[in-house]
C-alpha cells in the first residue's frame, strides 16, 4: 500500500486556503497539489510544505497552447 498517493489541491480549500497545509497534515494527507503563482510567493509555499511534513505530488501551471509564448 505504500505506492498509493492521495493528494489534495490546496485551492480546493477556497477562502480557507491559508489553513490548507495544516489541515492536510491533521487528517493524514501527505501530498499536496500546488499551483505556480507569483515567484515572490514561492518561499512561503515551500516553508508551509516543509513545516507540515508534506510533499508536492503535482504542480499546476497555466499554459496557453494557442500562443507561441505558452
Amino acid at each position: 500500500m505504500d505506492d498509493i498517493i492521495i493528494a489534495c489541491n490546496v485551492y480546493s480549500y477556497g477562502k480557507y486556503r491559508q489553513r490548507a497545509f495544516e489541515h492536510m497534515k491533521a487528517i493524514g494527507i501527505r501530498y499536496a497539489e500546488v499551483s505556480i503563482g507569483k515567484p515572490e510567493d514561492a518561499d512561503e509555499w515551500l516553508r508551509q510544505i516543509e513545516l507540515n511534513d508534506l510533499r508536492i505530488s503535482s504542480v499546476i501551471c497555466p499554459c496557453d497552447v494557442s500562443s507561441d509564448e505558452g
